[in-house]
């Protein structure tokens, strides 16, 4: 089973298969219907009959219209609000909606899908390019602009409701399943929301000795899976979970390194700090996860630079880490919502990282 805070593939990915009008579940509008009928929008949305649904549209994590109306749907479990974020994913619906058409702003919705009760930051509703903040008035974003529909929509009321509703349904129940499927769905909101314990221990699923076998070669190996684990599948969230606009993503497979750098300095002949996620054993063997600030083939001038601006810095091989600027996420066997720490961390470090950079490439 995918992470149970798993913002992308869990929750956005599932959600997203059951609204899809076209998806495997054959119920054609039936659940995107019941979507909007529990969060009273039916009637503003109007015909879903050939409604479009769509995932990661423009960094919108889902999009759904029709003929005249456009909701936008932000999804949040753990991750903080990128900066401008709201206010850019509405202009870009106001400027170039699915069918490369302006959409006026009285047609178009924002759902902000929280697992936390809280509203969007007022720095995810400011407007990068001219300031213009959307402020929250009630069911409305308004700006000077214009005005937009608004709700906040949460796991544990709106979304198990509609859940419930997509169970309740005549024959949905019957079919075995899809009927599986969002019951499993259900538990997993219910354990994120606290509505119910998360009590299935690992060691229960072991029935016999060939069960012990497989456990005690995957710890044998646990060094070999970590690499495997940073390569794949935390690469590819890392690709997914990051602006990709800003953020580039590179495994470095000679030394089982994920590297994640600022797109400005691609090219740049000056050198540059990266953030630079790895596994490391520590004094009694056991591996960690960290998630460092480097640099790599630093000159004394680099150096000095780091020294007048009172950073402190450690030697590694050909690089140079910030000391007391890392991400210590612990223990291989106690890492939990690993992505979304990193993910934390880089959002809470980028605008020093970047002002350093910049520093570095006046100077230098």
């Amino acid at each position: 089973m995918q992470k149970l805070y798993d913002e992308v593939n869990m929750h956005s990915g599932f959600i997203y298969s059951l609204l899809d009008t076209n998806g495997e579940h054959y119920q054609d509008d039936l659940f995107l219907s019941l979507f909007l009928e529990v969060l009273g929008l039916k009637e503003w949305f109007g015909c879903t009959t050939n409604a479009q649904v769509r995932k990661e549209f423009q960094y919108i994590d889902l999009y759904i219209c029709n003929d005249t109306k456009h909701i936008i749907i932000e999804n949040k479990i753990n991750a903080d609000d990128q900066p401008n974020q709201i206010a850019t994913l509405i202009e870009t619906i106001h400027n170039n909606g699915a069918e490369n058409k302006r959409v006026e702003y009285e047609n178009i919705f924002v759902i902000f899908l929280t697992l936390h009760d809280r509203e969007p930051s007022q720095n995810s509703r400011t407007s990068k390019d001219n300031n213009l903040l959307w402020e929250i008035k009630g069911e409305f974003l308004e700006s000077k602009e214009g005005k937009i529909g608004y709700k906040k929509v949460l796991y544990e009321n709106d979304i198990l409701k509609w859940i419930e509703s997509c169970q309740s349904k005549s024959g949905v129940g019957n079919i075995a399943n899809l009927n599986y499927a969002l019951e499993s769905y259900k538990d997993i909101v219910q354990i994120i929301t606290n509505k119910k314990e998360n009590i299935i221990s690992i060691a229960d699923f072991f029935k016999d000795s060939k069960d012990f076998e497989i456990a005690f070669e995957i710890l044998n190996n646990i060094d070999n899976i970590a690499d495997k684990y940073l390569a794949t599948y935390f690469f590819k969230n890392m690709q997914e979970l990051l602006d990709k606009q800003k953020w580039i993503v590179e495994f470095i497979d000679e030394y089982s390194l994920v590297c994640i750098y600022d797109k400005e300095f691609e090219n740049s002949e000056c050198p540059f700090f990266y953030f630079c996620c790895y596994w490391y054993k520590n004094d009694r063997g056991k591996s960690r996860f960290w998630c460092s600030i480097m640099l790599d083939n630093p000159s004394d001038e680099v150096k000095q630079i780091l020294k007048n601006s009172k950073y402190e810095y450690y030697n590694d091989g050909d690089s140079i880490g910030l000391k007391n600027n890392g991400l210590d996420c612990g223990d291989i066997r106690y890492i939990k919502d690993l992505e979304s720490k990193v993910v934390d961390f880089i959002n809470r470090k980028a605008n020093e990282v970047c002002n350093l950079n910049n520093k570095l490439k006046a100077t230098l």
